[in-house]
């Protein structure tokens, strides 16, 4: 008989739980955006747009590990928009990975492409940031 240990990566079998996700993205990430995920109040403000959440073509190419990532340690330290703020210090992993699970049931369904809210057509040269 033959047996095969492999190891698996905590992250790879990690399951969020889109209700509590609601209640954390509702508290830390409307603001920037917004409670579709198309933008919130702050996005006009910001150099570089939030991402639209519920682009379908871009959420489908980023993983959920990506997506925890960003969150997590926040875009500068993935490459991406400082705008993204870490939230790796104030959320658990668990409430991450809800996170994660909630931002999936924005763009799910959704044929809606990324869009510049007309509040910042001045920024529109400007990448949007991950998350």
């Amino acid at each position: 008989m033959l047996y095969v240990l492999a190891t698996v990566h905590p992250a790879a079998t990690a399951t969020g739980d889109a209700q509590a996700g609601k209640a954390i993205y509702e508290r830390s990430c409307v603001g920037c955006h917004g409670p579709t995920g198309q933008g919130g109040r702050m996005a006009p403000m910001l150099a570089v747009p939030p991402r639209n959440l519920t682009d379908q073509a871009y959420m489908g190419t980023r993983s959920d590990q990506q997506l925890f990532d960003v969150i997590s340690k926040g875009g500068a330290a993935i490459g991406l928009s400082t705008a993204m703020t870490a939230f790796g210090s104030q959320l658990s992993e668990q409430q991450i990975w809800d996170t994660v699970a909630y931002v999936r049931t924005l763009s799910a369904g959704s044929a809606t492409t990324a869009q510049v809210p007309s509040s910042t057509s001045s920024k529109a040269s400007a990448p949007a940031a991950d998350l």
